[in-house]
């Protein structure tokens, strides 16, 4: 492709092809159709171009001679540099307030992946293994939990689970029947479509009794011998939040990541955090939160507390 340009008008594609390249390490899906990594990678551009075409509107100082000389054009295809930074940000605004595309979104965004016959044989052999499946006891009691393969079908699963902890099991993805205490009915454990071969954890969690959630919070900071309650508090947690996750239905959890070297691990509620850090570990604690309330500063300060003593 043939580019034209004068002046510094080449940077427009540079800075567009820089803000793709670099926003890509944020998001999982860098397909076009990804509307908001799309939008994203445009504002970051768009305020980079903007910025450099708002210096051609200011006019040149009068030379010696009272005369003022006109700017050099700094264009691209013949178009401003400004005007092509407004368009960037004006399309990112859009994009980025756009649902994605079925089929396309970040591993942070909720999206429904299409699966059609010709794309089953594929689903089957790599993303229909068993996963496994967490149940975690919110109430204040002991609770009688019991799975079906379908409603009056084969027992998998007859245990009683104490308040606040977690028995797990590995099944295969499809709906299941589930007997408590206080009730019965289904329950659907998704198709992992997010998996892939940079996944470093995957699990899905079902939270027994209402309003709970589950958060999960990169705690790697907290991880550490020598450190105490005032140095903890010290740390900003909300930008440490890494998802919310609503405790009324089926939570998918799905850590993916680029770098082929990192390690994710995800300590379980209820589970001390370690003292130290391997190398290239980030360690994630996943928390019980109250369904409904904000995640604060100070609300997520005592539950780190909580969680390292």
């Amino acid at each position: 492709m043939v580019f034209v340009w004068r002046g510094a008008g080449i940077l427009v594609p540079i800075f567009l092809g820089l803000s793709v390249w670099i926003t890509g390490y944020w998001f999982e899906d860098t397909r076009f159709g990804n509307n908001v990594y799309v939008g994203w990678s445009m504002l970051w551009a768009g305020i980079l171009i903007t910025l450099l075409g708002l210096g051609d509107l200011v006019k040149n100082e009068p030379n010696e001679d009272g005369v003022i000389e006109p700017k050099s054009p700094n264009d691209f295809f013949w178009i401003p540099m400004i005007v092509w930074g407004l368009v960037f940000l004006g399309s990112s605004i859009y994009l980025i307030n756009k649902e994605p595309k079925p089929g396309y979104g970040d591993s942070k965004t909720s999206y429904s992946k299409e699966i059609n016959d010709s794309d089953q044989e594929d689903y089957t052999s790599v993303d229909l293994d068993e996963v496994t499946f967490n149940l975690y006891n919110s109430l204040p009691d002991t609770t009688y939990v019991a799975i079906y393969d379908e409603e009056g079908g084969d027992e998998l699963l007859n245990e009683e689970i104490p308040s606040s902890y977690i028995r797990y099991k590995n099944f295969l993805p499809g709906t299941y029947h589930i007997k408590m205490n206080d009730g019965e009915g289904p329950f659907t454990i998704p198709i992992p479509t997010k998996v892939n071969d940079r996944t470093k954890y995957y699990a899905t969690w079902l939270v027994l009794g209402d309003g709970i959630d589950l958060v999960l919070i990169d705690v790697t900071k907290a991880c550490r011998s020598d450190i105490n309650k005032t140095e903890l508090k010290e740390i900003n947690w909300t930008k440490n939040v890494y998802e919310r996750y609503d405790g009324k239905d089926v939570i998918e959890i799905v850590l993916n990541t680029k770098r082929e070297e990192a390690i994710y691990t995800v300590y379980k509620p209820g589970i001390d955090l370690p003292l130290e850090v391997e190398e290239n570990e980030t360690i994630f604690a996943l928390v019980p939160v109250v369904a409904g309330v904000e995640l604060q500063e100070e609300y997520l300060d005592s539950m780190i507390v909580e969680v390292c003593y």
